[in-house]
Protein backbone atom coordinates (compact mmCIF):
# COMPACT_ATOMS: atom_id res chain seq x y z
CA UNK A 1 0.00 0.00 0.00
CA UNK A 2 2.14 2.82 -1.38
CA UNK A 3 -1.00 5.61 -2.29
CA UNK A 4 -3.89 6.81 0.15
CA UNK A 5 -6.34 5.31 -2.84
CA UNK A 6 -4.51 1.99 -2.15
CA UNK A 7 -5.77 2.15 1.29
CA UNK A 8 -9.72 2.58 0.46
CA UNK A 9 -9.59 -0.24 -1.63
CA UNK A 10 -8.03 -2.44 1.15
CA UNK A 11 -10.52 -1.25 3.45
CA UNK A 12 -13.23 -2.18 0.80
CA UNK A 13 -11.85 -5.58 0.96
CA UNK A 14 -11.88 -6.05 4.23
CA UNK A 15 -15.71 -4.37 4.78
CA UNK A 16 -14.17 -1.61 6.82
CA UNK A 17 -16.19 1.81 5.91
CA UNK A 18 -14.41 4.16 4.68
CA UNK A 19 -15.30 6.56 7.11
CA UNK A 20 -14.06 4.72 9.85
CA UNK A 21 -10.12 5.57 8.63
CA UNK A 22 -8.62 7.83 10.14
CA UNK A 23 -5.72 9.82 8.19
CA UNK A 24 -3.49 11.65 10.43
CA UNK A 25 -0.02 13.60 9.17
CA UNK A 26 2.76 12.03 9.87
CA UNK A 27 5.27 12.48 12.62
CA UNK A 28 8.06 10.47 11.15
CA UNK A 29 7.67 9.52 7.21
CA UNK A 30 10.30 8.65 4.55
CA UNK A 31 10.06 11.74 1.80
CA UNK A 32 9.53 8.97 -0.83
CA UNK A 33 6.04 7.27 0.25
CA UNK A 34 2.28 8.83 1.10
CA UNK A 35 1.80 6.17 3.23
CA UNK A 36 3.90 5.82 6.97
CA UNK A 37 3.59 2.93 8.09
CA UNK A 38 5.99 1.35 10.62
CA UNK A 39 6.15 -1.96 8.61
CA UNK A 40 6.35 -1.14 4.82
CA UNK A 41 5.21 -4.84 3.63
CA UNK A 42 1.33 -4.55 5.96
CA UNK A 43 -1.01 -6.09 3.85
CA UNK A 44 -4.04 -4.64 6.46
CA UNK A 45 -4.97 -1.77 7.96
CA UNK A 46 -4.05 -1.02 11.63
CA UNK A 47 -6.90 -2.08 14.24
CA UNK A 48 -7.64 1.18 15.12
CA UNK A 49 -8.15 2.29 11.30
CA UNK A 50 -5.78 5.26 11.98
CA UNK A 51 -3.18 5.59 8.52
CA UNK A 52 -0.36 8.22 9.01
CA UNK A 53 0.05 10.02 6.10
CA UNK A 54 2.77 11.97 4.50
CA UNK A 55 1.09 14.81 3.35
CA UNK A 56 4.37 16.32 1.27
CA UNK A 57 4.13 13.96 -0.84
CA UNK A 58 1.99 15.22 -3.67
CA UNK A 59 0.25 17.44 -1.68
CA UNK A 60 2.87 19.60 -0.61
CA UNK A 61 1.09 22.95 -2.52
CA UNK A 62 -2.15 22.47 -0.31
CA UNK A 63 -0.31 21.33 3.45
CA UNK A 64 2.96 23.19 3.33
CA UNK A 65 1.93 25.77 5.60
CA UNK A 66 -0.82 23.56 7.44
CA UNK A 67 1.89 21.80 8.51
CA UNK A 68 4.40 24.09 9.32
CA UNK A 69 6.33 22.04 12.54
CA UNK A 70 6.74 25.71 13.98
CA UNK A 71 2.88 26.28 14.13
CA UNK A 72 2.01 24.93 17.69
CA UNK A 73 -1.87 26.20 17.33
CA UNK A 74 -5.06 24.04 16.82
CA UNK A 75 -3.41 21.07 16.83
CA UNK A 76 -6.89 19.18 17.41
CA UNK A 77 -8.43 21.76 14.38
CA UNK A 78 -5.56 20.54 12.08
CA UNK A 79 -5.84 17.10 11.98
CA UNK A 80 -9.67 17.10 11.43
CA UNK A 81 -9.43 19.32 8.61
CA UNK A 82 -6.38 17.48 7.34
CA UNK A 83 -8.70 14.07 7.84
CA UNK A 84 -11.52 15.82 5.66
CA UNK A 85 -9.04 17.24 3.17
CA UNK A 86 -7.38 13.66 2.61
CA UNK A 87 -10.89 11.51 2.96
CA UNK A 88 -11.67 13.91 -0.44
CA UNK A 89 -8.44 13.72 -2.18
CA UNK A 90 -8.58 10.14 -1.84
CA UNK A 91 -12.23 9.72 -3.64
CA UNK A 92 -11.09 11.99 -6.35
CA UNK A 93 -8.52 9.35 -6.85
CA UNK A 94 -10.47 7.00 -7.02
CA UNK A 95 -12.56 8.01 -9.16
CA UNK A 96 -10.03 9.07 -12.05
CA UNK A 97 -9.75 5.44 -12.54
CA UNK A 98 -13.42 5.13 -13.38
CA UNK A 99 -14.73 3.97 -16.51
CA UNK A 100 -18.34 4.89 -17.78
CA UNK A 101 -19.14 1.10 -16.64
CA UNK A 102 -17.75 1.93 -13.27
CA UNK A 103 -20.22 5.45 -12.95
CA UNK A 104 -23.09 3.11 -13.83
CA UNK A 105 -22.64 0.75 -11.36
CA UNK A 106 -22.53 3.46 -8.63
CA UNK A 107 -25.49 5.13 -10.15
CA UNK A 108 -27.77 1.50 -9.99
CA UNK A 109 -26.59 0.50 -6.72
CA UNK A 110 -27.49 3.85 -5.52
CA UNK A 111 -30.86 3.11 -7.59
CA UNK A 112 -30.83 -0.38 -5.49
CA UNK A 113 -30.30 0.47 -2.17
CA UNK A 114 -33.00 3.37 -2.77
CA UNK A 115 -35.94 0.62 -3.18
CA UNK A 116 -35.76 1.40 -7.13
CA UNK A 117 -35.11 -2.47 -7.82
CA UNK A 118 -37.79 -3.58 -5.13
CA UNK A 119 -37.73 -3.42 -1.32
CA UNK A 120 -36.79 -6.71 -0.76
CA UNK A 121 -33.41 -6.38 -2.85
CA UNK A 122 -32.64 -3.38 -1.26
CA UNK A 123 -33.14 -4.73 2.22
CA UNK A 124 -30.73 -7.51 1.09
CA UNK A 125 -28.44 -6.52 -1.06
CA UNK A 126 -25.86 -6.25 1.84
CA UNK A 127 -25.46 -10.29 2.11
CA UNK A 128 -23.52 -10.14 -1.21
CA UNK A 129 -19.97 -9.78 -1.61
CA UNK A 130 -18.14 -7.69 -3.32
CA UNK A 131 -17.86 -9.77 -6.69
CA UNK A 132 -21.30 -10.91 -6.45
CA UNK A 133 -22.68 -7.39 -6.50
CA UNK A 134 -20.26 -6.44 -9.21
CA UNK A 135 -21.46 -9.50 -11.32
CA UNK A 136 -25.28 -8.35 -10.84
CA UNK A 137 -24.12 -4.92 -11.69
CA UNK A 138 -22.62 -5.66 -14.99
CA UNK A 139 -25.74 -8.44 -15.79
CA UNK A 140 -28.20 -5.05 -14.98
CA UNK A 141 -26.02 -2.84 -17.15
CA UNK A 142 -25.92 -5.71 -19.85
CA UNK A 143 -29.60 -5.82 -19.65
CA UNK A 144 -30.18 -1.85 -20.20
CA UNK A 145 -27.15 -1.90 -22.89
CA UNK A 146 -28.60 -4.88 -25.21
CA UNK A 147 -32.26 -4.84 -24.25
CA UNK A 148 -32.70 -8.20 -23.19
CA UNK A 149 -35.46 -9.68 -21.61
CA UNK A 150 -35.78 -11.13 -18.32
CA UNK A 151 -34.66 -14.25 -19.32
CA UNK A 152 -30.46 -12.84 -19.33
CA UNK A 153 -31.05 -11.67 -16.10
CA UNK A 154 -32.24 -14.70 -14.62
CA UNK A 155 -28.53 -16.72 -16.28
CA UNK A 156 -26.92 -14.22 -14.42
CA UNK A 157 -28.98 -15.03 -11.07
CA UNK A 158 -28.77 -18.46 -11.76
CA UNK A 159 -25.15 -18.21 -11.61
CA UNK A 160 -24.74 -16.11 -8.08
Amino acid sequence: MNYIWDILLKADKQNILRGNIKFVPAKVYSPYMEIAFADLNANSLPSDNTIEINGYYRFQNIFDELLNVNFDESKELIETFFDIVIHFLDEIDLSQGLCKNEYYKKFIMKDIRNGSFGYELSENINEFNKEEIDYLLSGLITLYVTGESSEKLKLHLEII
